[in-house]
């Protein structure tokens, strides 16, 4: 009988263990504290206050902008290269991440080359405490003697904008 108890323990161990990789290999249920609704995300994504423009050069570089996916509490920051600013310039790359300025809480930063269209970091709503994001994009000189930022709206998550967006530029 103990033989048994033992087992069957062991089998529960095992599928808990088995069950977890395959959340953690689809995405779901990902084990992000404070996740309230967790769930499949679905991409159900919505833009959130406005973007933050970047100049560089005195032109138009790009934008970063805050999207949130309902369907599961995920958020995105997300960089979008200007093709004019692109066709220009050969060397160049912008860093994004989510920022909650408040609680000092920074999801990680992605990086992408001025060749990479599209750059974009992830994290989830409620991460913070307080619960408000920006998404924010970092861009250096291909020198490195100048560095500038712009982020897009400071959303609380609690229902309304904290802070209006800022536009980078100056380099």
């Amino acid at each position: 009988m103990a033989m048994l108890h033992r087992t069957r323990r062991a089998l529960l161990g095992v599928a808990a263990v088995l069950t977890g990789g395959a959340l953690a290999l689809s995405g779901a249920g990902a084990a992000q504290a404070g996740v309230q609704d967790g769930g499949t995300c679905t991409g159900n994504w919505h833009y959130i206050g406005s973007p933050g423009n970047f100049y560089m050069y005195g032109t138009y570089a790009g934008q970063v902008q805050q999207l949130w996916d309902s369907s599961c509490n995920r958020l995105q920051a997300h960089w979008q290269w200007a093709d004019s600013f692109q066709r220009a310039h050969s060397q160049g790359t912008v860093c994004v991440a989510l920022v909650s300025p408040t609680s000092g809480k920074v999801e990680p930063y992605v990086c992408g080359p001025i060749t990479q269209k599209d750059v974009s970091s992830w994290g989830w709503v409620h991460d913070a405490n307080p619960d408000d994001w920006r998404a924010q994009a970092n861009m250096w000189t291909p020198d490195r003697n100048c560095y500038n930022d712009a982020w897009g709206t400071d959303h609380w998550y609690g229902g309304q904008d904290w802070a209006a967006p800022h536009a980078g530029g100056g380099c």
